[in-house]
């Protein structure tokens, strides 16, 4: 029998049989273990520290520091010791800043049901819906190619991108007719890459700029982020993926 550990500033009231129903039956949510199979961080009140992802804080963000403070010292355990980590809604910002992703504070339009897709075996072709409700973004296209892989994504569902307390960029003026079609930066607007805070590849997509991620998984720090939250969620089809997602990501382990 496996073991996952949950770290969540509210681990008394967590719903550790719905969390066990998301892995393989050969795994069991435990209170304590000396060394856990699997890690899990949860969705929790407050927001990340934006200072983990280079960020001033914008006025809306309510950082939870005694939950950024656990999880800071429980991450460096799980990557000294080859740990596979799972993070959900705020774990997996903590998870994806802590892989140096880059992370929007703030989009829009991610707070009712909508659809995402997949590229995944499978799943290329199944309308998946989730109600998945977040306001931060997870932005991995900073990192080398080989570092990660975007398993599940939103289309041109945001229509605008927030930092600390000035828009990045506006999706009204990033979607045209180039997207999914390899530009050169000459094609995206001046000053993107000042408003964004970091460096766009001389030959990119604007279809990975406003690609909004939904599950990503980091291969150098071993971690799988999710933004939905499943146990808050009651569609089957979203269950059914994150289900699967999990459970080949225990496979690999």
């Amino acid at each position: 029998m496996k073991s996952i550990h949950i770290v969540s500033y509210n681990s008394q009231t967590v719903d550790r049989a719905s969390i066990a129903s998301w892995f393989p039956e050969s795994f069991k949510v435990v209170k304590k273990h000396k060394k856990p199979d699997f890690i899990i961080f949860m969705d929790d009140p407050g927001d990340v520290n934006p200072f983990l992802y280079n960020q001033a804080k914008a006025a809306h963000i309510d950082i939870n520091y005694r939950l950024d403070a656990l999880s800071h010292k429980v991450f460096h355990y799980a990557l000294n010791h080859n740990i596979p980590m799972v993070g959900i809604g705020r774990g997996a910002t903590f998870l994806a800043a802590k892989s140096k992703a880059f992370v929007f504070q703030h989009v829009d339009n991610h707070t009712s049901v909508h659809n995402i897709q997949s590229n995944l075996i499978g799943w290329n072709s199944e309308s998946i819906m989730t109600p998945s409700k977040h306001s931060t973004m997870i932005y991995p296209y900073v990192l080398k190619p080989e570092l990660f892989t975007v398993m599940a994504w939103s289309n041109g569902l945001s229509s605008k991108y927030l930092g600390a307390n000035k828009m990045f960029f506006s999706r009204n003026i990033m979607h045209t007719d180039a997207i999914k079609k390899v530009v050169t930066k000459s094609l995206i607007p001046q000053g993107t890459e000042q408003r964004m805070g970091f460096k766009i590849p001389q030959r990119t997509t604007v279809d990975s700029i406003v690609k909004e991620t939904e599950v990503v998984e980091f291969k150098h720090t071993n971690c799988l982020c999710i933004q939905g939250d499943p146990s808050q969620i009651t569609f089957g089809s979203y269950k059914r993926f994150i289900n699967y997602i999990i459970n080949n990501f225990t496979k690999k382990k």
